[in-house]
């Protein structure tokens, strides 16, 4: 068969006494000195561990679905008027013991929903629990969701921290203990907005951190807790007078999305980015859901 010449590569010096073209050395040295196998060998490692960190995201939303499909066939639970049908955590008798002593620590309490305040409790131990990965330490989360719930009794319902311990464990206790500073420090921010600030100022930013990057050492399911609790009070902004749902709006997206963010919870993230999105620009928005309602085929709001 015959055979093309092949040119000389660049750089290569030229033999007369070449004639053949598969006697050409066609692997040529990679810049810098490297090899090409070597350069090879980092990108496939570069594939490699993003397809192991797809597939391991991958697990874990097949995971859900498929908790989700077979509590479709399981009889429904709802407590407290929140369907919690398949949770892994609301069917630990610490979990329903703290729905119960928060039902109780918020008796009488009322969301601007109209919806019973524990509501808003069992809603954020349920985002808690979508953000925990399927494969984990049961006790240290089952501890977590059981603080998410109890988040808010010691600031809004005068429960003590050592009542908490008493009644269940350090862990619980110490985590509600931490989620309370959150919320101490971010309303001083916010009070001071109020009186007169027209933004924070890079020291309150800083102050804020240095708060969550210490929390964080100690246990960072404690952001995760304060993350959810932000997240579902974003869903229920729309029934907020409108300068104060503003208010809101700006104060999620200027530290709470951006703390989401950098802990790498994005799927948090991406939703208080959408709902700051309503709030902020709410004709942009409109015609924004208009425009994919109609490519998706979908019935407009």
């Amino acid at each position: 068969s015959a055979l093309v010449a092949l040119d000389p590569a660049p750089g290569i010096p030229t033999d007369p006494g070449i004639t053949n073209a598969l006697d050409v050395t066609i692997i040529r040295p990679a810049p810098n000195n490297a090899s090409y196998l070597f350069l090879t060998f980092c990108a496939l490692s570069v594939a490699a561990g993003a397809l192991i960190v797809n597939l391991i995201s991958n697990m874990a939303v097949i995971f859900r679905w498929t908790t989700a499909a077979s509590g479709r066939d399981q009889e429904r639970v709802v407590l407290h008027g929140v369907d919690v049908t398949g949770s892994r955590f609301f069917a630990d008798p610490s979990v329903l013991r703290a729905v119960e002593f928060a039902a109780r620590a918020h008796a009488g309490h009322r969301r601007r929903t109209g919806e019973p305040y524990v509501s808003h409790c069992i809603h954020t131990g349920l985002i808690v629990e979508h953000n925990i990965p399927p494969s984990v330490n049961i006790e240290r989360y089952t501890a977590a969701v059981a603080a998410a719930v109890l988040h808010d009794v010691v600031d809004d319902a005068a429960v003590s921290v050592a009542t908490l311990r008493r009644e269940f464990g350090d862990a619980v206790a110490d985590n509600v203990d931490r989620v309370s500073k959150l919320s101490q420090m971010n309303q001083l921010l916010r009070r001071g907005r109020r009186h007169g600030w027209t933004a924070y100022t890079p020291e309150h930013f800083h102050q804020l951190r240095r708060l969550i990057v210490d929390l964080s050492f100690q246990e960072p399911l404690v952001i995760l807790i304060k993350l959810a609790d932000r997240l579902h009070n974003m869903r229920s902004v729309h029934v907020l007078p409108a300068v104060k749902r503003m208010s809101v709006a700006d104060e999620t997206l200027e530290v709470w999305c951006a703390i989401a963010d950098s802990l790498g919870w994005s799927s948090l993230k991406a939703e208080m980015e959408d709902l700051c999105f309503v709030v902020r620009q709410p004709a942009q928005y409109a015609r924004l859901r208009y425009e994919l309602d109609k490519l998706w085929g979908l019935p407009s709001l």
